[in-house]
């Protein structure tokens, strides 16, 4: 299996040229109706290139190409970003500057309007990787912030590199251990989150869960929220909460903590969660995969994650916005990094191919600039319920739902809304307190509000 592995790269690359060539005149002139069954509104055709006209082809290539294992569209996807980056970074520059410039301007132009000074910004997973380069730029744009990890030595040493980088404080820079794979763990971070705020709001979140009583005072101070945890292609595990691990860690407890977390959101502000391109591959949920295991599969569960991380998330938006329009939720394709995501991936641990890597995948500071344009572009005030990549809304593509056997494609709303009870279900939650915690988030609240849960 590692021989195919190790050889599958440069033989999809082969093909991946042969099908760029005949795909370039094609891709200049993509149009909406090369997908007739795609439903997909304000696409905003006057900014797309024919670059991504062709990145677009590709992706819902991979959605109708259902005769190909998720495996390996998980793996084609993976390469052809991989070409994709070779290519901006060696042959064609993109027009609008390096990753690294981009995101220097939207530093300096945050820290120039000054309307993030001293907001809160929460941000899961942020210490190592994306999360960690996040953490730096928000405390550029003048933000406190809050990140989130598995363990108290590797937050303590990401903190303490953060510190000595921006030359901040406790007092702008702290930490809490988050734990993904148990629902009564996101509580306890949610309640030891709350009680650190002291009544403050957190303005930017990047993910997990809170308590709420009747007593509560809701100061809300936090403008962003990025739900940047996750996992990929781990070896098999279920959790305590009887679900398959990526999708408890990637998908159900994410979206579980930013339910939590809408009480504590400043009335206007952003939730960002941090999806993958490889929902591409996986264009059928089948809900049984949620709670059973896999051998060689583990890219098939982590496509489904963050395929259902998506749905999840343009469907919280609906119901947000409906209460308060002023708080938008996004989710987004950060690029291939150069993270430890890539543990578990075979190919990516083979050390004649780590130079080439380093040298073609996104830095983790190049990585954030997904993340950072949808936390800091002031012309995404009303933006939200997209899926967005290469700093542009994209379409989905056409998603089946049921068994393998019996599979049935709907609209989308329907499969989100399908989802949304799966969901409570798994979470033991009613939908009347779901609901109380949307309400939490309305755009005119008293002082004190009932949200109890035990």
């Amino acid at each position: 299996m590692d021989l195919i592995l190790t050889l599958l790269p440069p033989i999809a690359a082969v093909f991946l040229f042969i099908y760029m060539q005949q795909q370039k005149k094609a891709a200049q002139q993509f149009d909406q109706s090369l997908f007739p069954d795609l439903k997909y509104t304000d696409r905003p055709s006057q900014t797309q290139s024919p670059r991504q006209s062709f990145i677009d082809i590709v992706h819902l290539f991979c959605v109708k190409a259902t005769w190909i294992p998720a495996f390996f569209r998980v793996y084609f996807l993976g390469i052809f970003e991989f070409v994709i980056n070779a290519i901006e970074k060696f042959i064609l520059p993109n027009p609008n500057g390096s990753k690294e410039s981009q995101i220097q301007d939207l530093i300096d132009s945050a820290r120039g309007r000054g309307d993030l000074k001293g907001k809160l910004a929460v941000i899961t997973g942020g210490d190592s990787g994306i999360g960690c380069e996040l953490a730096k730029a928000l405390i550029e744009c003048d933000m406190d912030v809050i990140i989130t990890g598995r363990s108290e030595r590797t937050l303590q040493q990401a903190a303490g590199r953060i510190r000595s980088a921006k030359n901040v404080g406790h007092d702008r820079l702290k930490y809490i251990i988050l734990e993904l794979s148990s629902f009564g763990k996101v509580v306890a971070f949610t309640k030891e989150l709350k009680e650190s705020l002291h009544g403050r709001s957190i303005d930017i979140f990047v993910s997990e869960y809170a308590f709420y009583k009747q007593e509560d005072e809701f100061n809300t101070d936090i403008n962003i929220m990025i739900d940047n945890a996750g996992v990929m292609n781990c070896p098999f595990e279920m959790t305590d909460n009887k679900l398959e691990y990526q999708s408890q860690v990637n998908c159900f407890a994410t979206i579980l903590t930013t339910l939590y977390i809408l009480p504590l959101m400043s009335t206007k502000s952003r939730i960002i969660t941090t999806s993958s391109s490889t929902l591409y591959a996986a264009n059928h949920i089948d809900i049984s995969k949620f709670f059973s295991g896999y051998r060689l599969d583990g890219l098939g569960a982590y496509a489904q994650s963050k395929l259902s991380l998506a749905l999840l998330t343009n469907y919280l938006s609906e119901r947000i916005q409906s209460v308060n329009s002023d708080i938008t939720i996004n989710s987004c394709h950060p690029g291939i990094v150069n993270t430890s995501l890539f543990q578990y991936s075979t190919v990516f641990t083979l050390s004649i191919f780590r130079p080439i890597f380093r040298l073609i995948m996104l830095s983790p500071r190049e990585g954030i600039l997904s993340s950072l344009h949808l936390c800091l572009d002031p012309s995404l005030d009303s933006v939200s319920g997209e899926f967005w990549l290469n700093q542009l809304p994209r379409p989905l593509g056409s998603i089946t739902m049921g068994s393998q056997q019996e599979a049935e494609e709907s609209q989308t709303v329907t499969i989100q809304r399908w989802l949304w009870q799966t969901s409570l279900d798994i979470w033991s939650m009613s939908e009347d307190d779901a609901s109380q915690l949307f309400n939490l988030c309305r755009e005119q609240r008293r002082d004190t509000e009932v949200a109890k849960f035990e």
